[in-house]
């Protein structure tokens, strides 16, 4: 047997022991351990995956960089509008930008606007959930077909708008309506109407918010005006070209 042989054969022995040592130590661990140790790992692989996602994204993104001819933002001038979007949301991990993963709709929407230099960075950008850079005042662009060449396909902007600087996508917001559609299933609707009465009305909602620390100033308090659960006509609603919006 040659000395390479040997070598590998004595790796092999030291991984089969490790393979026993784990066995031994799963073995003596109890289903409710199993299962917690199970979850802990699946978010660890999650984790790793998201980090790899986006070291991944940013290399890809050092290269095209390097590819891309400099664009000088000073040479342009700049004006605020307000861009109308939709989407289909499963594919995401919800619309905001959040830090244990790049594949939220925000992701996306930034990298577009970025890719058809309608913003330098999101920094400077004066986007309240939107700012951008164009090449003159008069100058009309087709905002929504440049945005659209470049957005996944669940995802559209339909609209757009010139606005004064001042106005703010959030603050100057006087209400919002919200449509969400489910797999109808076993859902009871009788009692999940019963159950909705409850939140219309002023509120203190802070049970249902997921808690920013940066946020030093929090405000839970909400008016909900009106809630409706009914059963989706196809024909009727999907058919409709606002039918996110009441």
């Amino acid at each position: 047997m040659s000395n390479k042989e040997i070598k590998n054969s004595k790796r092999k022995l030291k991984s089969d022991d490790n393979d026993d040592d784990d066995d031994e130590i799963w073995s003596k661990l109890s289903r409710e351990q199993i299962i917690r140790r199970c979850k802990q790992l699946e978010k660890h692989v999650e984790q790793l995956k998201n980090t790899i996602i986006k070291k991944t994204d940013n290399e890809s993104n050092e290269k095209k960089n390097k590819k891309m001819r400099p664009f000088d933002f000073s040479k342009h001038s700049k004006r605020h509008i307000f861009l109308k979007f939709i989407y289909l949301g499963w594919e995401y991990h919800g619309f905001v930008v959040q830090e244990t993963t790049s594949q939220t709709v925000e992701d996306f929407l930034f990298d577009a606007l970025i890719k058809t230099r309608l913003i330098e960075q999101r920094a400077t950008s004066n986007y309240h959930r939107c700012g951008r850079t164009d090449r003159g005042d008069t100058e009309e662009l087709n905002y929504v077909q440049m945005l659209n060449g470049v957005l996944p396909s669940s995802i559209r902007c339909i609209a757009w708008a010139s606005v004064p600087d001042v106005k703010s996508a959030r603050f100057d917001c006087i209400s919002r309506s919200y449509r969400y559609y489910f797999p109808k299933a076993n859902l009871d609707l009788h009692r999940m109407r019963q159950a909705s009465i409850d939140l219309i009305g002023t509120h203190d909602f802070r049970n249902f918010c997921k808690l920013d620390i940066t946020n030093t100033e929090p405000t839970f308090i909400r008016r909900i005006d009106n809630v409706t659960i009914e059963q989706l006509n196809i024909d009727n609603d999907l058919n409709n070209s606002n039918s996110g919006y009441e």
